[in-house]
Order: C-alpha cells, then structure tokens, then sequence
C-alpha cells in the first residue's frame, strides 16, 4: 500500500481527525487543484476539466 493509500484510508477511518496537509496531498494526488483563500479560511478544491468547485473550511 503506497503512502497515499494510507492517508486516504486513514481519512475514510476517522475523518474528523484529519490535518489540512494529509488531505491536501491526497486530493492532489487525484489532480484536483487546492487554491488558498484570498481571505477568511476556506479553500477552493476543484479540477480543471470541471465547473464544479468545492469549498473546504480550513481552520489550522
């Protein structure tokens, strides 16, 4: 199981006790694109081939 692996089980196991990081990593390994807020703490995840963008609440 590769590293990336791991964290996304990790994340379905518990995703309550997750870091930003771990989660960014693994949704850019999928090639979604994480963009930091201009400001406040939400983050836009999105993919280049789609219209859709979600907003993830950051709070570090």
């Amino acid at each position: 199981m590769t590293k990336i692996e791991k964290r996304f089980q990790r994340i379905l196991n518990n995703p309550k006790d997750i870091k930003w990081s771990e989660l960014q990593a693994v949704l850019n390994k999928f090639g979604l694109i994480c963009e930091p807020p201009g400001s406040g703490s939400h983050w836009s995840v999105y993919d280049e081939n789609s219209d859709a963008i979600i907003t993830v609440p950051v709070h570090i």
